[in-house]
C-alpha cells in the first residue's frame, strides 16, 4: 500500500557529531522522541491491533537552538 499523508513532526534532539562531506558541514543529531503517534490513510483493510509497517520520508523544515550561545 502506497499512500501520501501529511503530518508534522518536532522532535527534541541532541548534536552528536558534525562532519565535513563534500565542502558542507553535516550534522548527526539523537532524537528521543518518544511514543509517535502517527495518522496514517485507511485502506478499508487495517484491524486494530494489527502490527504495520509506516514507511515516509520526514523533510527537515527548519532548526532551533534550544541552548543560548555564550
Amino acid at each position: 500500500m502506497t499512500l501520501k499523508q501529511s503530518n508534522r513532526y518536532c522532535f527534541h534532539c541532541e548534536v552528536a557529531e558534525m562532519i565535513s562531506r563534500n565542502g558542507k558541514r553535516i550534522i548527526k543529531a539523537t532524537c528521543s522522541p518518544g511514543t509517535i503517534i502517527i495518522e496514517i490513510p485507511d485502506d478499508g483493510k487495517i484491524q486494530l491491533g494489527e502490527q504495520v509497517q509506516v514507511t515516509g520520508a520526514i523533510q527537515v523544515e527548519s532548526v532551533e537552538s534550544l541552548n543560548p550561545h555564550m
